[in-house]
């Protein structure tokens, strides 16, 4: 599903409690986010998290537990609860 996909971050923690312990990763020429179980993989399905129009560069954590999102724009995004 992803071109050019930009390996993520574990999330341990945070104020999104449903990506607790799943890896979040993203796709640079789409935009897409996805999530994945870091635990227990075998047979796990990904699950979209998100569908942007950002250019992906990298993933990071915030103070407060946050995933973050660098995008090629010069900006960080942080991941929230919808």
């Amino acid at each position: 599903a992803g071109t050019s996909v930009t390996g993520g971050h574990v999330v341990r923690g945070g104020p999104v409690p449903a990506l607790d312990g799943h890896y979040v990763f993203g796709d640079f020429s789409s935009g897409r986010i996805w999530s994945l179980p870091a635990t227990d993989v075998k047979g796990a399905r990904v699950r979209d998290l998100v569908n942007t129009s950002l250019r992906i560069a990298t993933f990071g954590r915030a103070p407060d537990g946050r995933v973050l999102v660098g995008a090629f724009d010069g900006h960080l995004y942080g991941l929230a609860s919808p």
